[in-house]
């Protein structure tokens, strides 16, 4: 489908192959996602598999925490303070953040928060149980520290 609508571009339109060529190239580096480092400092990931990879996480104002799903179920991860004026990036998080911030996370997927200004901040992960009827729930820490 691609290879038709590139062949319709080329002779229907006239467009150049350089032009399709440099159109092709921005729309992949636009389309690109999780860049290596964060706005303004690093990214630090907490991978939830069994259970999470770290539970209490020091970062500083800038970072970005990236929690990642290794599961092959949906988790829930859920910001339990209040963040909306904490926040300076967020990627695949949803809510009003005035009672905190929350997420649903497929397989394999990926979300991440950064915060600019320090403090402690709760949260939850909940994912279903791979023996019992009911979600296993895992708090967690971030404290955030100034540069």
């Amino acid at each position: 489908m691609l290879f038709h609508i590139l062949i319709y571009l080329i002779y229907m339109m006239k467009i150049d192959g350089r032009t399709l060529c440099v159109s092709l190239l921005l729309t992949l580096a636009a389309c690109q996602s999780w860049p290596a480092s964060s706005r303004s400092g690093g990214v630090r990931t907490i991978e939830i598999g069994n259970q999470l990879s770290t539970v209490f996480i020091h970062v500083t104002a800038g970072d970005e925490i990236r929690w990642t799903n290794w599961r092959t179920t949906p988790v829930r991860i859920t910001l339990l303070d209040y963040v909306l004026n904490k926040l300076s990036c967020r990627s695949n998080f949803h809510g009003h953040f005035y009672s905190g911030a929350e997420t649903v996370l497929l397989p394999s997927a990926s979300a991440g928060l950064c915060f600019r200004t320090p403090g402690m901040i709760s949260y939850v992960v909940r994912m279903p149980s791979e023996f019992l009827d009911e979600d296993i729930a895992e708090s967690g820490k971030i404290q955030v520290r100034t540069f």
